[in-house]
């Protein structure tokens, strides 16, 4: 929606002591074990959900718009969220998603999984009436408020496929690393640049809080005031020509 979106090259190991290290589990991909996928109420609630038993297999993927999650998984997740106000005025109201991916927690809170999308609406005021019944229709565009996941089905090496596509990146700030095989993720700061990530051990300042409120609040923090501009004509799908039959060795 117009805020600007950074791409570093090269190494930043000075940054991999703040930040979850995540281990590469494909040769081809930028893939991670995914497992104990939750959500939170807005009230401190937390469940598991009956997803990714034992694991599944997650790409961290910056060519892809939206979050890609099996079919049967998606259909658990959307009941656990429910109805998305076409406003975004439930939002706050919405859980947040929780995530073990490669061995450390993040989570997505609504803002993050939540886009408002461009749709045409017709003006069915008085003088819209007018116009509809004279034949000269005003339709206006407004922007409608839905959550970003999208349904895919493929088998990998560690279970069924998940795609963390941008909604993921623009909560973390994610570091590829080559050389090592291994991916840094850390919530993202105000400034694009990442803060430090705590993992359950951790306590900030001597703090008696835990990390997973410690985390909650940094990304909170960051989070905009509404969910980003998504125009899904223009969302990318990479995934939607690249599944096969059987399984697909991430």
């Amino acid at each position: 929606d117009g805020a600007p979106g950074w791409l570093y090259w090269g190494a930043e190991p000075y940054l991999h002591g703040q930040m979850a290290a995540i281990p590469v589990v494909g040769k081809h991909h930028w893939g991670a074990v995914l497992k104990q996928v939750g959500m939170r109420t807005a009230g401190g609630y937390s469940k598991l959900l009956d997803v990714c038993r034992p694991s599944c297999g997650a790409i961290i993927d910056s060519g892809t718009s939206l979050i890609g999650v099996p079919k049967k998984q998606l259909k658990v997740i959307e009941e656990e969220i429910g109805h998305v106000n076409q406003d975004c005025s439930n939002i706050d109201a919405l859980p947040t998603l929780t995530l073990n991916l490669g061995g450390h927690y993040f989570e997505l809170p609504p803002r993050s999984y939540v886009v408002r999308t461009p749709s045409p609406r017709l003006d069915t005021s008085d003088y819209g009436l007018y116009r509809i019944l004279t034949f000269q229709p005003k339709v206006d565009m407004v922007t409608v408020c839905m959550h970003a996941f999208f349904g895919m089905d493929q088998s990998t090496q560690h279970g069924p496929m998940w795609i963390l596509g941008d909604p993921w990146l623009r909560t973390y700030y994610t570091i590829y690393n080559r050389a090592n095989m291994m991916m840094y993720a850390a919530p993202a700061g105000a400034d694009c640049r990442p803060q430090r990530y705590l993992n359950f051990v951790d306590e900030a300042d001597n703090v008696n809080v835990t990390a997973l409120h410690l985390l909650s609040d940094e990304i909170a923090s960051t989070q905009p005031a509404e969910p980003v501009v998504v125009d899904l004509k223009a969302a990318r799908n990479p995934w939607s020509e690249r599944l096969i039959p059987g399984i697909m060795e991430i």
